[in-house]
């Protein structure tokens, strides 16, 4: 009897460690990846001459218009290539995210702040999470990424990711993020764009399009969109500030 009863206090006290250890963790963890604070970014207005001249190379809507009008939009496929540096880019960036400011009005959104920067993008969101604990608010979340189009795909290189001040591997994200870009192809939208554009390449210090005005061109004919369309819509036809 005396000797299953020291058995069981062996048992008890392992059990009690473990449950020490384990609730040791947990706190580690929490105060891993909570913080008191959101991200705290200087507020950046968008580059007046990088922006100028982001709007000239992405504006093709005379471009098209023409094509459309004049119907030389031809037999082949003469593909067209955009390049963009590093500045013009975090214009486009900064002033997007400024006009989403003022629209919405909300100071405490959760996207903080996106750049590209080393042939890759920077994106930092803060989300804030209402349960009561001691380690803080928010959950800081810093991702850098290469995103692209080859060979008619998606694809997204996770470079890092960090949660607070907890890095994690990049493949616990890489399959996930596979399985997504793999449902954004078959879409109506993922389709049309990567019909349209045959490459997106970022490298250090500029991002560069290749696209096919012609397939651009029929889009915006089947879709009964105007002349910005998929392409010169979503990014040529922003208004972006203009150099004085």
């Amino acid at each position: 009897m005396k000797k299953l009863f020291k058995i069981l206090l062996w048992l008890a006290a392992i059990f009690f460690v473990m449950f020490l250890i384990l609730v040791g963790l947990l706190c580690w963890l929490f105060a891993s990846i909570l913080d008191k604070k959101p991200f705290d970014v200087p507020f950046r207005v968008p580059d007046m001459q990088a922006s100028s001249s982001a709007m000239k190379k992405l504006n093709i809507a005379d471009k098209i218009n023409a094509m459309m009008l004049d119907g030389t939009v031809g037999t082949g496929d003469k593909m067209e290539t955009i390049v963009l540096d590093e500045k013009e880019v975090n214009a486009i960036l900064v002033y997007g995210m400024t006009m989403d400011m003022a629209a919405k009005q909300d100071l405490d959104r959760d996207l903080k702040d996106i750049m590209f920067n080393d042939g890759a993008f920077t994106i930092m969101v803060s989300k804030k999470i209402w349960i009561s604990n001691p380690f803080g608010q928010y959950l800081n979340i810093r991702v850098v990424f290469v995103p692209g189009i080859q060979n008619r795909h998606f694809y997204v290189v996770p470079r890092s990711m960090t949660v607070g001040s907890l890095g994690l591997p990049e493949s616990l994200v890489q399959g996930r993020i596979s399985n997504e870009l793999s449902m954004v192809e078959q879409t109506e939208t993922g389709l049309a764009v990567l019909g349209i554009i045959s490459e997106l390449k970022l490298e250090k210090g500029r991002l560069t399009i290749t696209y096919s005005p012609k397939k651009l061109v029929s889009y915006i004919n089947e879709n009964s969109m105007g002349a910005g369309g998929l392409l010169g819509g979503g990014l040529g036809g922003m208004s972006l500030p203009q150099e004085e």
